[in-house]
């Protein structure tokens, strides 16, 4: 019923993402303040991915020895982190394809370059990687604020 890829299927997958488009573009102002937001909305992902990354570097550096409730805390916030980082990649997700509809007037086309980006971002793992951190650090939160002191 359901087939896993193989690591042949992922790896032919990866390359046809560096692919140039086929896709006839048609560029228009709309087209091009929907890739303006798309843009956007992926800097404020990345920012936010880096924002809760280095809320991790600093739990780890200079946390160790503080209280649970306060580790629990720290730990919390970086789940959240994580959380608005997966949130605003699907906003970013949404945004590709509002700016792929503007552009890519033919259907088949538009559905081709849409399936191909939706690969990209799942074999980048996202926004699957911002889901599985913020459970992580749910996780420690919980085991901090459960822990005797």
């Amino acid at each position: 019923m359901f087939r896993r890829k193989s690591q042949a299927d992922r790896v032919e997958n990866f390359a046809k993402m560096f692919e140039p488009s086929t896709a006839r573009s048609v560029h228009t102002p709309e087209s091009k303040a929907a890739m303006q937001r798309f843009l956007e909305a992926q800097d404020a992902r990345a920012a936010q991915a880096v924002a809760a990354d280095e809320g991790v570097r600093l739990f780890m550096e200079m946390l160790g020895d503080a209280r649970s409730d306060v580790r629990s805390w720290a730990a919390l916030a970086i789940a959240e982190g994580y959380e608005e980082a997966r949130s605003l990649t699907l906003r970013e997700m949404e945004l590709m394809l509002i700016e792929m509809t503007a552009r890519i007037p033919d259907y088949g086309e538009r559905q081709k370059d849409i399936t191909r980006s939706y690969e990209g971002y799942e074999m980048a793992g996202l926004p699957r990687r911002f889901v599985r951190a913020a459970a992580e650090w749910r996780a420690i939160a919980e085991f901090e604020r459960l822990r005797p002191e």
